[in-house]
């Protein structure tokens, strides 16, 4: 990596981003699919509560959220590229899993294996999402970057993206 990075132990919760919201006054994301469960003015609406990842962020929402992080701290903060996010998930391992190559129950919230339905199953006792750390930490000592969400990273993947990463981890135009 041409640059050091540092990653959050856990992601943005529901309680951390509400605050966002409250002090900036910006108008939750409208997305149909999801709903709320502790204010009726926030987006989602499955049983969630605080110490829950937060969900239906649009893209403009998280760097929105990023920026006013850095107001708020000594700054720094921004969201990884799809490289970082690949090394910091996987923990140094080349398996497609920190745990291994196979998905697992176990070790992540991943609803059903076909698409596109919760399914609470071994560890994995939540239909939705499951609190931060409710699985144990990667190598890295980063719980939740496996399963529960989708999370933003500075570029979009799909296609042949894989294959064209940039090997000192910054962000693909």
């Amino acid at each position: 990596f041409a640059d050091d990075f540092a990653v959050g132990r856990f992601e943005v919760t529901v309680e951390q981003y509400e605050a966002f919201i409250r002090a900036t006054e910006r108008p939750a994301s409208e997305h149909g699919y999801c709903q709320h469960a502790l204010d009726s003015n926030l987006p989602w609406q499955f049983e969630q509560s605080g110490d829950h990842q937060v969900v239906c962020v649009s893209w403009e929402d998280a760097q929105a959220y990023v920026q006013w992080l850095n107001s708020q701290t000594p700054g720094g903060y921004r969201i990884l590229s799809l490289t970082e996010w690949e090394y910091a998930a996987r923990a140094g391992t080349v398996s497609l899993y920190p745990w291994g190559d196979t998905a697992s129950h176990e070790h992540a919230n991943y609803g059903a294996d076909e698409c596109c339905s919760g399914l609470a199953s071994g560890r994995d006792q939540w239909v939705h999402t499951a609190p931060v750390g409710s699985f144990g930490a990667n190598a890295f000592g980063l719980s939740d970057m496996i399963g529960n969400v989708w999370e933003w990273t500075q570029e979009c993947a799909g296609g042949d993206f894989y294959l064209s990463l940039a090997s000192d981890g910054s962000a693909r135009d």
